[in-house]
């Protein structure tokens, strides 16, 4: 391998990002797609162009936020569920989550902009994991 054929191939894995990469150095699919759970063959979807929605404000998805990937994927209605993607909450949730309207896992599950069920079926370690990195995140609520 010469120095050219080196510099390709560390652009070529620039250009990917380390967690999505296989042992073999090809991509893996990006992003959860959903399942016929009967054939276990994975649906393809479209790409969403945004983040999270919330009060009408559509969040631009912000690709350096690394996703955390399941140690148990799972299916839950259709959908496969091999990584969460947590972003920061929303004022108005931790407003909510101080005044009583929604609890602290309804807000874990609008950060990941998944539905509650999703985080109520993580096995404990990846229950743990997300739990941790979506406290993280927000601010230190009285709990």
């Amino acid at each position: 391998m010469n120095v050219d054929d080196r510099d390709a191939t560390f652009d070529r894995l620039r250009a990917v990002p380390f967690e999505e990469l296989k042992s073999d150095g090809s991509a893996l699919p990006s992003e959860s797609a959903p399942v016929d759970a009967s054939s276990g063959a994975f649906a393809t979807s479209p790409q969403e162009s945004h983040g999270s929605i919330r009060s009408g404000a559509i969040y631009e998805a912000v690709p350096a936020d690394p996703p955390f990937h399941l140690r148990h994927p799972f299916v839950i209605d259709g959908v496969r569920h091999d990584r969460l993607l947590f972003r920061p909450p929303a004022f108005e949730d931790v407003e909510a989550v101080m005044h009583g309207r929604i609890s602290e896992l309804e807000m874990h599950a609008r950060m990941a902009d998944v539905p509650v069920s999703v985080l109520r079926a993580l096995r404990w370690v990846d229950s743990e994991i997300a739990h941790f990195i979506a406290r993280s995140l927000a601010p230190e609520i009285e709990r």
